[in-house]
């Protein structure tokens, strides 16, 4: 069992947040390229020749995906500038901090 309150420490290398921010916006590219692609080739199979109940039904289970998957970029794509952003203002932060820090006339 854990206890509430406590002694917890929270630290933040933000060199470390900005890569899994690289990371994530590279992997949301990745994902947008290959949802282009696969959308590509489900139009080059189903084209325009393929019609009826199960190319109905195949085109809205594909539309679902599409924008399943768009959801899921966008939110990568988000999520990785706000870990940029967060990366930079942990910087900003511990650089004033040591800046006033430095300032202080101690004995």
């Amino acid at each position: 069992m854990s206890e509430d309150g406590g002694n917890s420490e929270f630290s933040v290398i933000p060199d470390d947040v900005a890569a899994l921010g690289k990371y994530a916006y590279d992997l949301a590219e990745t994902l947008r390229s290959a949802l282009i692609d696969a959308g590509r080739e489900v139009q080059a199979v189903t084209g325009k020749d393929w019609s009826g109940a199960a190319a109905t039904s195949f085109a809205e289970g594909w539309a679902e995906t599409q924008d399943g998957g768009g959801k899921i970029i966008d939110a990568l794509t988000m999520m990785a500038s706000t870990l940029g952003v967060t990366a930079k203002s942990y910087v900003a932060q511990d650089n004033q901090f040591a800046g006033e820090v430095s300032s202080l006339d101690l004995p």
